[in-house]
This record gives C-alpha cells, structure tokens and sequence, in this order.
C-alpha cells in the first residue's frame, strides 16, 4: 500500500464528477495539454503567412510580418516574426542548411602585388580557421615569393586576436 497518497476533497470530488458524467473511461489518464492555446494564431491568418510565402518563396518571416501587418490593420494581433519563421518551419518551407558541411559562403582572399601591378593570388575558402589561411599564405608565398609590405582588410582571419600570429 505504499503507492497510495491522501488525495484532498476538491480532487475527490473532480473524480466522482468525472466519473458521472463519462463512466468509467474518464478514470484513465488525460494528456496534461491543454485543450486549447490561448495564444495559438487563428487558422485563416496561418494560412496567410503560409500563401504568402508560396507566392514568393524568397520572403523571409520579416518581410512576410510586414505584409500581415498592412493587410490585417488591426483586425487581428499581429504575430512575432519569430512565430512567423515558427509557422513556415512547421509547413515546411524554411530551407534547412546542410549540416557537415562548415561554413556555407566562401571567403574570398586577394593578394594582389603593386610590383607586378596584377593579381597574384585570389582564393576562396570554405573556413577562416587560421590553419586553412596559414597552408594558403605558405603556398603562394612559395610561388611568388615573400612580399617587402603587406597590407590587410582586417577580415576575420587577420582582426582576430589569435588569427596569423596577431598580424
């Protein structure tokens, strides 16, 4: 008997009540969620945001709140972007990015020469890791040769603290 508990009236009462009106099925467990969300977005608003973003499928939540907010004028509360992103993701229409695959946009390095008065070295990096930019450094320096100056954008590999022995 040690997994029963005192239960107070009110709970009692709850459960004879239940048990009323519904027999004995309303004696299993419930489901802790709520019935309804107070907060949930009306279904023709969600609807909206979902045509909208497949009429031009480049708009963003921001730019799809904007819309929202110019067409319903007042009608209705007005959503979050961060609920707008909430509904094309639940939809489907959020493209997810590739996962493995590091940095998405390449970086862009130039190394241009005023004595050959030419590009001597353009690459495109998938990372700013320092080791990818030193191994890049070291090849075209071998190739051409050590540089009397050099002069940096302050991009990220150069600006940070530990980034090519603080350059």
């Amino acid at each position: 008997m040690s997994g029963l508990r005192p239960i107070t009236q009110d709970r009692l009462q709850k459960i004879l009540n239940r048990y009323k009106n519904d027999g004995l099925e309303a004696l299993t467990d419930r489901s802790w969620r709520p019935v309804r969300n107070t907060n949930q977005l009306p279904d023709p608003v969600e609807a909206m945001i979902v045509r909208l973003r497949q009429e031009k499928p480049h708009r963003g939540a921001r730019k799809i709140r904007e819309l929202l907010v110019k067409k319903l004028a007042g009608d209705v509360r007005i959503p979050a972007s961060s609920t707008v992103h909430a509904v094309l993701d639940r939809y489907g229409l959020c493209p997810k990015p590739a996962r493995g695959t590091g940095q998405t946009r390449p970086w862009h390095h130039a190394v241009t020469s005023r004595q050959w008065k030419r590009s001597v070295g353009l690459r495109s990096l998938l990372t700013t890791r320092e080791q990818a930019v030193i191994e890049a450094f070291r090849r075209l320096f071998a190739e051409h040769g050590l540089p009397q100056a050099a002069r940096s954008d302050n991009g990220l590999p150069f600006a940070s603290p530990k980034g090519l022995y603080n350059l």
